[in-house]
């Protein structure tokens, strides 16, 4: 590394002679006398070594090396431990610099090695890798020649995968009856052996290819037990970590039946067992017609909730349709073929298919004098007739307060905590400080909470459906399921620490949802629009996304069209995020352009910013189909997952 200084130091000693101009005799240049390095000798201390987690700060490899003496010169020599993947170019690998200790050597502990392993060379759990290293020493003096070591061979396998068994596992999936939004215990029976029955599952056809997977925790990620990668159908494989990869079961595979199933996990033989003990009806997103619209429960999306079914040629119903007098909708099916008002007739609920040239032309109940309430809603497409039925509003209270010993009320009647009215039935506050408390010997649970409806009287009373103590050694009620009732909710018997939260109370499904405070800097809402939706880039039809924790929102069993690769532009059709579908404001997309930019192939990745730059599927080999696409604006990267 040094040869390039030889040259122009020879070549100024030569030339600075010839260039003196003075007379006197001037003593001699000084030597140049080059030096150099003897090449210092690496060894390392396993040429084979599994990683153990349990064994985490405990020193698994050490290399230790040989001075390089310097020949000719005095000067003080550097080393740098090279290393990398065999086969790789050794020098653009992992570098380590020795510290000056007294001993010539480096160490790595279990941890640091296998954090290597995994973030560094996308190691999975228990892989093992071969590597090679080498020792290089410098000096901080031109004229002395650095020296490399010869190279030493050694292997490390990662921490191998952990079979966790958990008091219970938890279930979810497309399959499961409440997809992926609420898992489905599996309690543990004897060690190592978790059993639920009467678990509906549901399929779907095979292009849905829906399954479910098993968490070691309610609301987890990793780790989880998927389907063993190129196991027989059952068999289990642990994936502790997001290099692992992703496996879910398929049933439909294997020629299961959507139906009511006991479901068995046992992690001491890995397997899982499915047992059919009734049957489901099976819902077909692609027969139903679907009531969309602003003001709806639920948006644009297409779901089962707003789907109405055939019960007759040509005629749709759903009985259980919640509308509010503003409420403004039209019909669609699977397909997106489009139903709005027929203004032209002389009845107001008439319905026509849209053409290319039609407006936005939609139903509004407050136009014909109803008010909020749920509705049989009935089309008949012979007819061309739109039949709204019953409308009775359930009674909700009209105030909520929130008191108790984990709030700043306590039990002081008339400084209770008031919920704002967001809908019928539906309360929430916002920034509350809560203290869970401590757990004791006498008593375990905590602070706790619970609502009322007054804030001047003692009077009817909402909390959890059931008591939360322990009773002769067995675990009390752990849940968010609301009644009217005087048991206190108690958040740290639910895993939740002090701090400020944001808290609704939902009288429609009897919930209640404790959620950290949501964060200023994020959006509360998002959603997607682009050539890859399908309504492009109407704004007022971009795909609505739900928000699952501050910061996160996600849009299942979205319709992507990846478009087609052409000469002029192989990009696709793209897609993107923004926080308002009134006005163009605020975008979400690629950290970078796709484009290509004179032969180079440009970004390829899901990682987000605030920008205009699109994503495009088929770049990355997606193609057709329905997609869970998760906003993560937490780590500000994108989830594109077929479903």
């Amino acid at each position: 590394m040094k040869h390039l200084w030889k040259y122009i130091a020879g070549a100024l000693a030569f030339a600075l002679p010839v260039a003196s101009c003075s007379d006197d005799n001037t003593s001699d240049f000084p030597d140049k006398e080059w030096g150099e390095l003897t090449a210092p000798v690496l060894t390392v201390s396993e040429e084979e070594i599994t990683l153990d987690a349990n064994k985490a700060d405990q020193e698994a490899l050490k290399f230790s090396w040989t001075a390089a003496s310097v020949v000719t010169r005095s000067s003080s020599v550097e080393y740098d431990l090279y290393l990398n993947i065999e086969g790789e170019d050794l020098f653009k690998g992992i570098k380590r610099e020795w510290g000056g200790e007294a001993g010539l050597t480096i160490s790595f502990t279990h941890e640091e090695l296998n954090d290597l392993i995994i973030t560094t060379f996308g190691g999975k759990s228990g892989e093992r890798f071969a590597f090679r290293a080498c020792v290089y020493a410098h000096t901080d003096n031109y004229l002395i020649e650095d020296k490399t070591s010869e190279e030493v061979a050694f292997a490390a396998t990662a921490y191998a995968a952990e079979v966790v068994k958990p008091a219970s596992l938890w279930m979810k999936g497309g399959a499961c009856e409440y997809g992926w939004d609420k898992a489905i215990e599996l309690p543990q029976g004897d060690a190592g052996t978790y059993t639920a029955e009467n678990v509906v599952l549901k399929f779907g056809k095979p292009a849905d290819n829906k399954g479910f997977k098993f968490y070691v925790e309610e609301n987890g990620s990793y780790p989880f037990y998927g389907q063993k990668i190129d196991g027989e159908f059952g068999q289990i494989q642990t994936f502790a970590i997001a290099n692992d990869g992703d496996s879910q079961f398929y049933p439909l595979q294997y020629d299961y039946t959507s139906g009511i199933y006991t479901v068995h996990v046992d992690l001491n033989t890995m397997l899982l067992t499915l047992t059919r003990t009734g049957d489901v009806t099976e819902f077909d997103p692609e027969t139903a017609l679907y009531i969309l619209g602003d003001n709806m429960e639920n948006g644009w999306d297409m779901v089962e909730a707003n789907a109405l079914l055939l019960v007759g040629e040509n005629i749709y119903e759903n009985t259980n349709i919640y509308l509010k007098p503003e409420s403004s909708f039209k019909f669609y099916f699977y397909d997106w073929t489009e139903y709005i008002r027929d203004e032209a007739a002389g009845e107001y609920w008439t319905l026509m298919k849209k053409g290319g040239d039609d407006g936005d032309i939609r139903f509004i109940p407050g136009d014909q004098g109803l008010g909020e309430g749920y509705y049989t809603v009935r089309v008949d497409l012979n007819t061309l007739k739109v039949t709204l039925t019953g409308g009775t509003a359930p009674s909700y209270p009209e105030t909520l307060f929130l008191f108790g010993p984990a709030t700043e009320a306590g039990w002081d009647l008339g400084n209770f905590i008031p919920l704002t009215k967001t809908s019928n039935g539906v309360f929430q506050v916002k920034g509350v400080n809560i203290d869970v408390g401590t757990a004791n010997p006498d008593d375990n649970k905590g602070n706790g909470f619970k609502f009322g409806v007054s804030n001047s009287e003692w009077s009817t009373e909402y909390g959890a459906k059931e008591a939360f103590d322990d009773h002769d050694g067995q675990q009390g009620y752990r849940g968010w399921e609301l009644a009217q009732s005087s048991n206190q909710f108690y958040p740290l018997l639910m895993g939740q620490a002090s701090g400020v939260y944001d808290i609704t109370v939902d009288f429609t499904t009897m919930v209640v949802r404790f959620e950290p405070s949501q964060d200023p800097d994020y959006p509360t809402a998002l959603y997607i629009l682009g050539d890859a939706m399908p309504h492009g880039w109407d704004l007022g039809q971009a795909v609505a996304m739900t928000q699952t924790a501050p910061g996160i929102f996600t849009a299942e069993n979205v319709p992507v069209k990846v478009g087609t690769a052409n000469p002029d532009d192989n990009k696709g059709n793209g897609f993107k995020f923004i926080i308002s579908n009134s006005e163009w404001s605020t975008e979400y997309g690629a950290k970078e352009a796709f484009d290509d930019h004179d032969g180079q192939t440009g970004y390829r990745g899901w990682e987000l910013a605030q920008s205009s730059n699109q994503f495009y599927p088929l770049l990355m080999g997606f193609g057709d189909g329905n997609y869970r696409i998760t906003a993560d604006l937490t780590t500000m990267t994108v989830r594109f997952e077929a479903m």
